[in-house]
């Protein structure tokens, strides 16, 4: 078979790969079978080779917004509404980079979900604690954080997040009670 026949089913088949017109199992099959096993590398795996990179650079961002958000309250000296507004802005980026990542199916929106509600649980309970003058406005932050979780945990159905709700409950208990 000549190269340049080979070339356009090849690039048949990857036509079929991209739109998902075959499994991706049989159109890396053919791809072996019409390359003699040499693989072929086309833009569009180059593309989502990219596209995983930025996916994962932005992970790394979304998981830095945690610890961001603990020096935001505890090491620094800014003023109450500055922390509770800069909280708030960090809480609208992981919300913003969920919906984003869940209306295209990605993975990694329990990492902008979970950054985001671990922001918000932090930062509220610094400020509660700072403002509140009996310790039970703290247990009531947290039991509070941990009907998010569970509300949020049923909506989307993530087990993960009903089962540390459910655990934040337990330890309040544990705490309140002792």
């Amino acid at each position: 078979m000549n190269t340049e026949r080979k070339s356009v089913i090849v690039k048949e088949i990857q036509y079929w790969k991209d739109k998902r017109l075959l499994p991706s199992v049989y159109c890396d099959f053919l791809l072996a079978l019409y390359t003699e096993g040499n693989g072929f590398e086309n833009e569009s795996s180059k593309a989502g080779n990219r596209k995983k990179l930025w996916l994962t650079i932005d992970s790394v961002f979304l998981l830095s917004l945690i610890p961001f958000s603990i020096l935001i309250t505890h090491f620094t000296e800014f003023v109450l509404v500055l922390q509770i507004g800069i909280a708030l802005l960090l809480i609208l980026i992981g919300l913003f980079h969920f919906t984003a990542f869940k209306t295209r199916n990605l993975e990694y929106a329990h990492v902008a979900l979970v950054s985001s509600l671990l922001v918000l649980l932090i930062t509220s309970v610094s400020i509660i604690s700072e403002l509140a003058v009996f310790e039970i406005w703290v247990y009531l932050t947290i039991f509070l954080n941990g009907l998010i979780w569970l509300t949020a945990g049923l909506i989307y159905k993530y087990k993960y997040l009903i089962v540390c709700s459910l655990v934040n409950v337990m330890f309040i208990g544990f705490s309140i009670f002792q």
